[in-house]
């Protein structure tokens, strides 16, 4: 349970960065107070998340779920660039995200 929770508290820093970009855009504060939601429920999940995940490994999983997300709401979205170096990197990301997972329990 605690690792999906881990995942929800990943995913609601996209939130927070397509409300960032929406309020950049925009200039709507509304945006910017939806963005600040979105940080405090991810930061919540993840101070509850690390009372039985390492520290070290939940705030790794979940920066790197947030890094991963940007980067595909990014391409998806805002039409950044993606080429095969961001991607590779990307893949690195979710390697160590993977492998803190599987090893960094023991």
């Amino acid at each position: 349970m605690d690792w999906f929770l881990l995942i929800i508290a990943g995913f609601c820093e996209l939130g927070f960065i397509a409300f960032v970009s929406k309020a950049q855009s925009s200039g709507k504060r509304w945006y910017s107070l939806i963005a600040m939601a979105f940080v405090l429920v991810s930061i919540t999940i993840l101070s509850i998340v690390t009372k039985t995940v390492p520290l070290g490994i939940a705030y790794a999983v979940w920066t790197g779920i947030g890094a991963i997300s940007s980067v595909a709401y990014g391409v998806l979205v805002l039409k950044e660039s993606f080429n095969w170096l961001k991607g590779l990197f990307v893949l690195m990301i979710i390697a160590g995200v993977v492998g803190l997972r599987l090893f960094g329990e023991g």
